[in-house]
């Protein structure tokens, strides 16, 4: 399985998510702003790649950081961090790669919490009262 950890140095208990999917069996890629030398020493064991960007904010290099990860390693199966700021970002990559996971048809019901609320209900989990 190729996995691509976004942001993989923040938060720090990414270099131990990587750790276990490598040890899991996966290839671990990673696209990140921190330079290479900067990374955790763990976490530098865990990466088979690393692409470094100038600006995670910035789509047009994750998406080429992307394209290089495919050409050289093939299929992505999954694309993810561990920080909810990038979950449009996240949509974004795996609507235009179609990578398993939440997409952009999806993600606002991710990102607002009165649409969640929505969710959990339909699920059958108690939620607090909410005002707007």
């Amino acid at each position: 399985m190729n996995f691509v950890f976004f942001s993989p140095h923040f938060p720090a208990n990414g270099a131990d998510f990587c750790d276990r999917l490598k040890k899991a069996g996966a290839t671990v890629l990673g696209i990140g702003d921190a330079p290479y030398e900067a990374l955790d020493g763990k976490l530098k064991v865990a990466l088979s790649e690393y692409y470094r960007i100038a600006d995670m904010e910035d789509y047009d290099p994750v998406f080429r950081a992307m394209g290089h990860f495919i050409h050289k390693w093939g299929r992505i199966e999954r694309f993810e961090s561990l920080n909810e700021h990038w979950l449009e970002l996240q949509a974004n990559i795996r609507t235009d790669f179609n990578i398993y996971g939440t997409k952009l048809d999806f993600v606002k019901n991710l990102k607002r919490k009165s649409r969640m609320r929505a969710f959990f209900r339909k699920s059958g989990v108690d939620t607090i009262a909410q005002r707007k």
